[in-house]
């Protein structure tokens, strides 16, 4: 994220990605006291980052909420209101505040809000869990990058920011980088247009009577009604005489269905073909492309033999060494690999896709044959992990004696088993194309 605050401004489920990554597995093992799997949870109104484990099941969001109806006590949290209370017998709940309230008569500020919930009744533990959460996430998120230009948003002339996809920027930028789009194709410079700034993504550009209008919606389903199919940037695409609108990004939808996140442009008049071809090149502009597979329900697409999924954040994509796709009963995986040695999965199956990690392996675990990772995804277990060259064959051995054989794909290894805790002690067994057991 290159800016310090932009977590207080970003679209919900780029607030939820960052969130379950702004910390690595082992220090939200020290925050919570025992490992935990993360995972994104959409609804076309929320979204959060997830954290499970058999004791305890906590979300972590960023809300627009009066503080005070966590509780009456007040705190602060590196020096930020803060407010922690009881949600309920077995739950506890707690928010700092990141941006005050623009409106004083509201009271609703932007707000990290964390929800921890016991699985086996009361848990006295759990406050200090909130406070732990709150106090470990503040200076993950919030640093000292270049400030989110604040609000009323003013135009200013703003260029896609290199590494960073549009949906992931914050909301003001999104706007000056959709406003930016419309004059340079133009080809006239703002000073001739009545450019208005959204609060929401949203820029419309006013010249000699003629209206034009870029901004970023969130559906869970595209319109049937809204014209003929096409293909604009490389991404799906439905055009109207007035209107052309993008998916740029799907994600799963709980508890089902798809959420569509979609550029909409629209000029009136051009009909079909004529707007089609300029919406081309405002995208052109915006620099937008194919990010990853677009889910569709039972009938996903066929995805490629090799290709990198995220992650979105910190890690400039061009650096990215595609991974293969490894088809495993409960979904697929998809891994890529940095320079530095960071591994990322795309998980695919069960419902649920997006980027994991990245996760750095620890020093001396690539001088082992096969090294076990993996991500919680109920019911059940989907875990990968990587893989030596000359490993033909990876097995991983449950407590109980159960054998779960692992699909081994281009140096990397995934499995599915319904029958294993996250946090369960399992066995990797690697072996050598001639079935000779290794290491």
């Amino acid at each position: 994220m290159p800016y310090g605050d932009g977590i207080a401004y970003v679209q919900e489920e780029t607030s939820a990605q960052l969130l379950c990554q702004a910390l690595d597995p082992a220090r939200w093992r020290d925050v919570v006291g025992a490992p935990v799997s993360r995972t994104v949870q959409n609804s076309l109104y929320s979204s959060q980052c997830v954290l499970d484990n058999a004791a305890l099941a906590m979300e972590v969001s960023t809300e627009r909420f009066p503080l005070e109806e966590i509780g009456p006590r007040l705190e602060t949290v590196h020096g930020r209101p803060a407010r922690i209370g009881a949600d309920s017998e077995t739950s506890m709940h707690g928010a700092v505040e990141l941006l005050p309230a623009a409106d004083p008569e509201s009271r609703e500020g932007m707000n990290l809000y964390v929800r921890a919930v016991a699985k086996q009744g009361a848990a006295p533990g759990l406050p200090g869990v909130v406070r732990r959460t709150l106090d470990a996430l503040v200076p993950a998120i919030l640093t000292d990058k270049p400030k989110t230009p604040g609000r009323p948003v003013t135009f200013e002339h703003t260029e896609p920011v290199e590494g960073v996809a549009l949906l992931d920027l914050p909301t003001p930028v999104q706007a000056r980088v959709l406003c930016s789009a419309l004059h340079d194709e133009s080809g006239t410079g703002p000073t001739a247009h009545e450019t208005r700034l959204g609060v929401t993504s949203d820029c419309l550009v006013v010249k000699s009577g003629e209206t034009r209008q870029a901004r970023l919606d969130i559906e869970y389903e595209l319109r049937d009604s809204m014209g003929g199919e096409f293909t604009i940037a490389g991404l799906p695409a439905r055009v109207n005489d007035d209107e052309a609108r993008i998916v740029l990004r799907t994600v799963p939808g709980e508890p089902s269905g798809t959420i569509y996140h979609v550029l909409v442009l629209w000029r009136q008049g051009l009909g079909v073909a004529a707007l089609r071809d300029w919406a081309g090149a405002v995208a052109s502009l915006l620099r937008i492309g194919p990010e990853t597979p677009v889910p569709a329900g039972t009938d996903r697409p066929k995805r490629p033999t090799a290709f990198a999924c995220g992650p979105r954040f910190d890690t400039d994509p061009a650096l990215l060494k595609p991974g293969p796709v490894i088809p495993v009963d409960g979904g697929e995986f998809v891994l890529a690999t940095s320079p530095s040695g960071e591994i990322v999965t795309c998980d695919t199956g069960n419902g649920s896709s997006g980027a994991n990690g990245p996760y750095q392996f620890p020093p001396g675990v690539k001088t082992s044959p096969a090294a076990r990772q993996g991500v919680s995804n109920k019911p059940g277990h989907l875990g990968w992990g990587w893989a030596a060259p000359d490993v033909a064959k990876v097995e991983i051995v449950l407590s109980d004696g159960q054998v779960v054989p692992a699909q081994v794909v281009g140096g990397a290894y995934a499995y599915y088993t319904p029958n294993l805790d996250f946090m369960a002690e399992a066995t990797v067994r690697a072996y050598d194309a001639a079935g000779n057991r290794i290491g």
